[in-house]
């Protein structure tokens, strides 16, 4: 049976060779039997470079952190997507009004980047501006990431051109046979996407087991976009879902409730990349590693 892997956000850095080789490192690093994962014959769906191309936008682009220069031109339905995530972010944080406000006047105090990014004129500007500065207060690399996270997911979803052009890439490696899926971040939405798609034009693909990891699925904000109905694609035999309840990505919001009772949650991964969502802190859980050793 093969595996095939789809990465998540900010993998532009790599290619297809040297982000499966990473993945397939951290596996056998972590007790992965290296027989039998070459057996397997893995493979990486790569669309990287695409959604980094597709989503980023270089007009006006200023000297500052990639993931809060990548905000500059955002039309009003990237910037209320945006606002909405951060709205779910600032819920699950415990993160109390007055602590935004104070946050919002810290950073236009100290000519904070992301004052420059997101207007402050309206309410939702400086909320958004008080939760993204709580996050950098906290740890630089969660806003780092969830800035990113939701960038490239809005252009997934609703920026013209963005998703066919992406499922173009990724499709191929989907279309025929048996698998097993292990996805990460944003490719649990590309994956589940397709997925749907395929078993709607009658591919015969078969997946035993998908496995996601850090999904944004559950996400209020990327939930509205992700088409009708919410359930577990008919061409999946098992779904196990894994995070970090402290992941930026995520949220620490499960699945099965939200997408039909097929899917088995996993909210007890310690992830302790510096961002709490990093493959590395997936892939070296002896949970994950064991599903999928058993699956091929």
């Amino acid at each position: 049976m093969r595996l095939l892997f789809i990465h998540g956000i900010g993998q532009q850095a790599y290619d297809e060779p040297r982000l499966l080789a990473k993945w397939s490192k951290i596996l056998t690093d972590h007790g992965f039997d290296p027989a039998k994962l070459a057996a397997a014959q893995p493979q990486m769906a790569f669309y990287g470079d695409l959604l980094h191309q597709l989503s980023k936008d270089l007009v006006g682009a200023q000297p500052m952190s990639a993931s809060v220069s990548e905000l500059s031109g955002m039309d009003a339905g990237e910037l209320e997507f945006i606002q909405e995530a951060l709205a779910e972010t600032a819920e699950q944080r415990g993160f109390t009004s007055p602590e935004i406000e104070a946050a919002a006047q810290r950073a236009q105090a100290t000519l904070d980047p992301v004052v420059t990014a997101i207007p402050m004129s309206t309410g939702l500007g400086r909320f958004a501006v008080g939760v993204l500065r709580l996050l950098d207060e906290l740890a630089p690399p969660l806003r780092d990431t969830a800035l990113r996270v939701l960038k490239q997911a809005y252009a997934y979803l609703k920026k013209p051109g963005v998703r066919p052009t992406v499922d173009d890439r990724v499709r191929p490696k989907l279309e025929t046979g048996k698998l097993v899926l292990v996805t990460h971040s944003l490719g649990s939405v590309v994956a589940f996407h397709l997925l749907r798609e395929l078993a709607k034009d009658g591919y015969d693909l078969k997946v035993p087991l998908l496995i996601s990891m850090g999904s944004p699925l559950g996400v209020e904000a990327v939930k509205r976009y992700v088409d009708l109905p919410h359930r577990v694609p008919t061409n999946v035999g098992r779904w196990l879902n894994f995070y970090d309840r402290g992941d930026p990505v995520s949220l620490g919001k499960s699945l099965a409730g939200d997408y039909s009772s097929g899917i088995v949650d996993n909210g007890t991964i310690n992830n302790q990349t510096d961002n709490a969502h990093g493959i590395e802190g997936y892939l070296n859980q002896s949970a994950i590693r064991d599903a999928i050793a058993a699956a091929l």
